[in-house]
Formats: structure tokens, C-alpha cells, sequence
């Protein structure tokens, strides 16, 4: 990571000056880092005072461009935010409560929620999932690739739409049955967190504390993780209080996450300038620093990694080979997981085959 990307990180969470002086080809550079990181919309507020070359003039045409970037960033917020309050109402009208993970929850904690970037809209849904998909084709509701975890559904035309099932998962089978548990137990302080003014339920602090990282942890695994994620778990950190970070952790250390906990640790410490008191446990350098590596070079979920280039996102069996190739090399770090994950792997399509989702 380059200084300058560096220090407009830093002060962007209020953590280094808020002067900040860059050549006109750092600024650019800069912007194309945080396109690739999905920050452009949250470091604005630091960039509109900042940019300027080096006699001292804004750079108007970065600066356009950038403005144009956050304008659309904003108002995608605000149409993600209407429709996940929308597709809360319609689940409530069938009978079912909901609530909205990571995004437009997250961005709830930001200093300016429209600004974070945000995608596609994922709604857990309390219940059996062999209702939900029914419930689902009753309604004529289009509904693909229904998995373990999750199902896309087709409702809107321009926004991606994940039913979720069960938050997430882990590869280990012990550790997914204590993982599925911890949800079970949080689940009806997560569907009664409810937001009246926006309309839809979001996770808990004490919830996203353990929930956030396990996604964070998910795509290590699959595309990869960019620096959003990171920012995400931040400003989760910020908002909590000393025990909720005390359960996080011992519940993370339950699940054998202590070393890839220690790993966010220290990118936070490195990148974001977090607190010592804010940490869940000591950082780990040299996981973090791997860590950081992996980031920098994906970007956000792994987008701009050359690596994840080798196939078609549609080639199904060229894509499950490189991801067996491509985790081997987390082997040494995470191997509680890796490990499992063929296993895993030919359970989960004898169980979707099972069920009839194949």
C-alpha cells in the first residue's frame, strides 16, 4: 500500500491530519485505489478539502468525477434502503420476519451511511427453509441456486436480492454446529432490532461482532476481501462496549478464529489506526501482514486479484478447481477450515441433491 492511499485511510476515520498534501498522480492514484477498494464514497468528505496539485489548485476534473461517484453512491443508498424496507413489509405480509444483514445495517454505523458503497440486498428470513423456498414458489417469486446458506431471488430488476436461510457457515463441522447455535440463540434480538424510521430490522453490535467476521472469513476462502469489509468491522468496534467485545472474542475463540481474529486485529491497527482498547485481542503481525497482502492485491471481494482471471465465472469445474488450488495456500494459516473444505464440499451437494435444489 502506497503512502498516500495510507494517509487518506487514516484521516478518513479522523485518525491522521486532516491535511493532507499529494501530488496531482497520487491523487489519481488514490482514487483508483479507492474504486478498487469500494471507499470512494466514504473518503470524499476528506478528498473535497484535500485536492489539489501541487501549486495549490483543486483538481476539477478528478474532483467531478469523484463527486459524480458519491451522487450515485448516495442515491443507490437510498433506493437500497426503500427496498429493503419493502421486502421486509412483503415478508411480514407472508407471514415472516426478517432482517437485513451486512449493508445497509452497517452502513447505519458510518458517519454517513449513504455514502458507504453498498451491492446487492441480503435479508435473512426466520423460519424452515424448505417453507421459505416453498412460500417463495408459491408466490411466483423467480428463485435460484437455494444452497445451505442462502438463494437468489429474482424481485427487483436491478438489485441483486439474497435470501438468507442461516447467515453463514463454516467448513468445520464442529465449529458449524456451535456457529449455528450462536445464531439460533441471538436470533430474536436480530428480527426485533427494528429501525422504525427505515422500516427493516439490521443485526445487533453484540451479533455483527461475532457475524461480521465469520463473513469476513467466509470470502477468504471464495473471491477474497477488500478493505470495505475491514472498514465495516471498524466502525462495528467503535460502537461496541468492553463486553460485548469480551463475548465476541471468547465465542470467535470457540469457533478457532483467535489467529484470523488477531489477523484483522492488526490490519486494523495498521491501516485504520484503531485503539489497543478497541482491539478483541493483541494483534498478530505476521497473519496480519499476509492478510493485508491479500487485500491490497484483490481488492473488494477479490475483483481485481489476476489469480481469480484463470476462469469463467460460469465454468463450474475449472472455478472449483482453482478455489481448491488458490485456498492451499491458506492451508498453514487457517487450517481448521481448510481442511474440511472438501468434505464439505461433497456433503453439500449430496444434501442439495437430497432436498431437490439441484
Amino acid at each position: 500500500m502506497k503512502k498516500a492511499f495510507r494517509y487518506l485511510l487514516s484521516a478518513s476515520v479522523g485518525a491522521g491530519t486532516s491535511k493532507i498534501v499529494l501530488t496531482e498522480k497520487e491523487w489519481f492514484y488514490c482514487f483508483e485505489e479507492a474504486k478498487k477498494q469500494s471507499l470512494a464514497g466514504v473518503l470524499f468528505p476528506t478528498v473535497k478539502d484535500n485536492l489539489v496539485d501541487e501549486s495549490g489548485k483543486r483538481i476539477e476534473p478528478l474532483f467531478s468525477e469523484w463527486l459524480g461517484f458519491l451522487v450515485q453512491t448516495d442515491c443507490l443508498n437510498k433506493d437500497l434502503d426503500g427496498k429493503a424496507a419493502m421486502l421486509s413489509r412483503i415478508f411480514q405480509s407472508w407471514g415472516y420476519q426478517s432482517c437485513i444483514l451486512k449493508g445497509q445495517g452497517v452502513a447505519r454505523l458510518y458517519p454517513e451511511p449513504s455514502f458507504r458503497q453498498s451491492g446487492d440486498i441480503d435479508i435473512w428470513v426466520l423460519g424452515k427453509q424448505e417453507d421459505i423456498v416453498q412460500c417463495l414458489r408459491d408466490q411466483f417469486i423467480g428463485i435460484k441456486n437455494i444452497d445451505y446458506v442462502h438463494s437468489g431471488i429474482t424481485i427487483f430488476n436491478d438489485t441483486l436480492v439474497e435470501v438468507h436461510f442461516r447467515p453463514s457457515w463454516m467448513y468445520n463441522p464442529f465449529a458449524n454446529r456451535k456457529l449455528q447455535r450462536f445464531f439460533k440463540d441471538h436470533a430474536e434480538g436480530q428480527f426485533g432490532h427494528i429501525d422504525e424510521k427505515l422500516g427493516f430490522a439490521y443485526p445487533t453490535i453484540a451479533f455483527n461482532l461475532v457475524y461480521s467476521l465469520i463473513h469476513i472469513n467466509r470470502h477468504i476462502f471464495e473471491e477474497g476481501i477488500g478493505l470495505r469489509q475491514i472498514l465495516d468491522y471498524y466502525y462495528i468496534l467503535k460502537h461496541s462496549s468492553k463486553q460485548e467485545r469480551e463475548d465476541a472474542f471468547n465465542t470467535l475463540k470457540s469457533l478457532s478464529l483467535k489467529k484470523f481474529t488477531g489477523a484483522i486485529m492488526y490490519v486494523l491497527q495498521d491501516v485504520f489506526a484503531l485503539g489497543e482498547d478497541l482491539l478483541l485481542c493483541a494483534p498478530d503481525r505476521k497473519e496480519g501482514a499476509f492478510l493485508l497482502e491479500e487485500i491490497m492485491r484483490g481488492g473488494n471481494f477479490g475483483q481485481y486479484d489476476d489469480r481469480n482471471k484463470w476462469y469463467d465465472v460460469n465454468q463450474r469445474l475449472k472455478r472449483s478447481l482453482f478455489n481448491a488450488k488458490r485456498n492451499m495456500r491458506y492451508l498453514i494459516h487457517y487450517p481448521s477450515e481448510v481442511l474440511w473444505i472438501p468434505a464439505w464440499k461433497i456433503w453439500h451437494w449430496c444434501w442439495r441433491k437430497w432436498k431437490g435444489y439441484l
